[in-house]
């Protein structure tokens, strides 16, 4: 027996009428079409039975879209967290406004509680000018350090801790580099990276600075009783030629006096407190240690676009300082590349765990 479903019927189940006013609709319609009324009738009921009907207590609702995916709620500020990446967007739109920073959680002062780092950017020129570099001096642009107090909140403990940063921010890394067991920061940014030691107070300190060569020297001799190899490979390099495409003399001097501060100053600097510690040595068959500074063929052949590296790689040949310390019962080696100045190769010498020799000249 088939008949079709009235309107009103259809309109009931299409809006989910609850079973009262559905099962009005059905009787209204029942009255003229009584030979339906015994099919209708099963219909309604089992209809009126099923769950999809009955009156109970709305399920809760696990999201906006019942996605069934946990839901979560920004705690930031309730929980002392302010920060704000800074990129300071300009209309030079240059690469560097898209490199957010990066972000660590870790112990730094052992109470057991995850605190918080966050990496930031620094205020840009628009447009940057030519030696222009990032200023992050206001706190607007500081990296930022969080207690975790223990109760759902947050301290700012950013200038207590020394860790404002000095350059345009990109990432951090966190390690134990001296084994003191105390977690260190390295943290990357534009022209700049900077390791930061954790003293073990609340505080951190710049070990990538001149006075923290010292400190780092220090700690090798307080962890291993003497130094007894320096090895200097410092070697950054910019783009720089000593005229530019208008035929003009360069305007890079500041690039040219930061690659040979790092490449030559900085390896000079390293040298002399490692030298320092090592002519403390007790000598082993009159020698106290050796130190090994890297150059580069391109000291004595130069490189194209490069000045600046070259002069500085020619800066570290002549670093030698062999026959002053000579006396002190210190060797000093100066390779390029793999190769000794004027010598064979010292790879075999080294893997052997034995002091570099410089071989014939070929």
């Amino acid at each position: 027996m088939g008949f079709s479903t009235p309107k009103c019927l259809r309109n009931a189940l299409d809006a989910q009428i609850r079973t009262g006013p559905l099962l009005d609709s059905a009787v209204r319609w029942l009255q003229p079409n009584m030979k339906h009324r015994a099919v209708l009738l099963m219909i309604v009921l089992g209809i009126q039975s099923s769950p999809l009907w009955t009156q109970s207590p709305a399920a809760p609702r696990l999201g906006p879209k019942n996605t069934g995916f946990p839901q979560f709620t920004d705690f930031a500020h309730r929980a002392g967290v302010q920060f704000r990446t800074e990129t300071s967007a300009t209309l030079q739109k240059y690469l560097l406004e898209t490199m957010g920073g990066g972000v660590a959680i870790f112990d730094y002062d052992g109470d057991g509680l995850m605190d918080l780092f966050f990496v930031n950017g620094a205020q840009l020129g628009d447009p940057m000018s030519k030696g222009e570099e990032p200023d992050k001096s206001h706190p607007r642009y500081w990296n930022r350090l969080y207690h975790n107090n223990g109760d759902g909140t947050f301290t700012d403990v950013t200038e207590k801790a020394g860790l404002q940063g000095c350059c345009y921010g990109m990432g951090v890394a966190v390690g134990d580099y001296d084994n003191d067991g105390h977690p260190d920061l390295y943290v990357t940014g534009w022209k700049s990276n900077t390791l930061y030691h954790n003293n073990g107070n609340g505080t951190f300190s710049d070990v990538t600075k001149k006075a923290g060569v010292a400190a780092a020297v220090a700690s090798v001799v307080d962890k291993f009783g003497r130094v007894d190899v320096c090895i200097n490979c410092a070697g950054i390099g910019t783009p720089m030629k000593i005229l530019d495409k208008e035929g003009q003399a360069s305007a890079s001097c500041g690039k040219f006096a930061k690659v040979v501060a790092v490449n030559l100053l900085g390896s000079f600097n390293v040298m002399a407190h490692c030298v320092a510690a090592m002519s403390r040595n007790a000598p082993e068959n009159d020698e106290r240690g050796a130190v090994i500074n890297v150059a580069s063929g391109a000291a004595f052949e130069g490189q194209v676009g490069q000045s600046a590296y070259s002069a500085s790689k020619a800066g570290v040949v002549g670093l030698s300082a062999a026959r002053f310390l000579a006396g002190e019962g210190l060797k000093v080696l100066v390779i390029e590349g793999q190769r000794a100045v004027g010598g064979e190769t010292i790879l075999a010498d080294l893997k052997n765990g034995e002091a570099p020799r410089v071989g014939t000249k070929h």
